[in-house]
């Protein structure tokens, strides 16, 4: 299971979700037509996706997640003293 990972460094610029995804994508190992058939995402708007050219709706984004076995996770806070 790929893990996306937030650096816990505020004054670091963080990769936007976006680029993230497409870049599971890409290292999937999967063709955009077989990522398409097991999440139902439209082939052309994954692949316009990927190229930069388009946006994803939630539901889309929330189906890829779930074929590419992505994760999310929220940093922990820090308890203080």
């Amino acid at each position: 299971m790929t893990k996306i990972k937030q650096n816990s460094n505020m004054s670091t610029m963080r990769e936007p979700f976006s680029s993230l995804l497409r870049r599971a994508i890409l290292e999937s190992g999967l063709t955009r037509y077989a990522i398409s058939v097991k999440s139902g995402v439209n082939q052309a708007a994954l692949s316009r996706f990927v190229a930069g050219k388009r946006s994803l709706n939630l539901e889309s984004v929330d189906k890829l997640v779930e074929v590419l076995g992505l994760e999310v996770r929220m940093p922990r806070k820090r308890k203080d003293g």
